[in-house]
């Protein structure tokens, strides 16, 4: 096993892996500056400075590469609501609305003709690709609802992942705990206490 090294510093924004690329060579990142905004960024996995993808005025974030490395599945906030897009790799041209309704957290399937994201009320859907030459979609596929956890802090991206095959998912859902503790509040607790 080799050494842990150090690839970028972070100062005061925040940097969080998404995606690698297929070769090993870059890591597709959301880079979250302390100005506030989202932007995706690459980052050369043998360290380095970093190189911006996909900016634009709105938010862009959950950036996933393709297993082929020809395409790049994204969020952004830029009709107002979160959809799912795709935009061409390693260079960044074009965009293809994947999802319609709200989107957020794409995943793509072991072979890539399929996406998975979270749309509306917390359904994970799934839409067919057809990446031979140019990108469309089919229509898409309610699988399932889940109650997703609520994030953590704002580098908590992905609430869930799926297996190769894309049969199979891995979903971290709140769980509602059997008895909540009671909560005791205290009036005056120095009252009458000399010091």
């Amino acid at each position: 096993m080799q050494p842990a090294k150090s690839l970028f510093e972070v100062t005061q924004d925040d940097i969080v892996p998404n995606s690698w690329s297929p070769d090993d060579k870059e890591i597709l990142c959301t880079l979250q500056p302390s100005t506030g905004g989202s932007d995706l960024v690459l980052l050369p996995a043998s360290g380095g400075k970093i190189v911006p993808f996909l900016a634009n005025k709105a938010e862009v974030t959950n950036g996933q590469i393709s297993p082929d490395g020809k395409w790049v599945a994204y969020a952004s906030n830029e009709s107002g609501d979160w959809e799912i897009y795709v935009t061409t790799f390693p260079a960044a041209s074009g965009k293809w609305q994947v999802s319609r309704g709200g989107g957020m957290e794409p995943r793509w399937r072991g072979d890539g003709k399929e996406i998975f994201y979270i749309g509306a009320k917390t359904t994970l859907t799934a839409v067919p690709i057809n990446g031979q030459g140019s990108f469309s979609t089919g229509n898409p596929t309610p699988l399932f609802h889940s109650q997703l956890r609520a994030q953590v802090s704002s580098t908590d991206l992905f609430n869930y992942d799926v297996a190769k095959d894309g049969q199979r998912f891995l979903v971290n859902r709140y769980a509602k705990p059997q008895q909540v503790a009671p909560l005791h509040i205290v009036l005056n607790a120095t009252a009458g206490v000399r010091n």
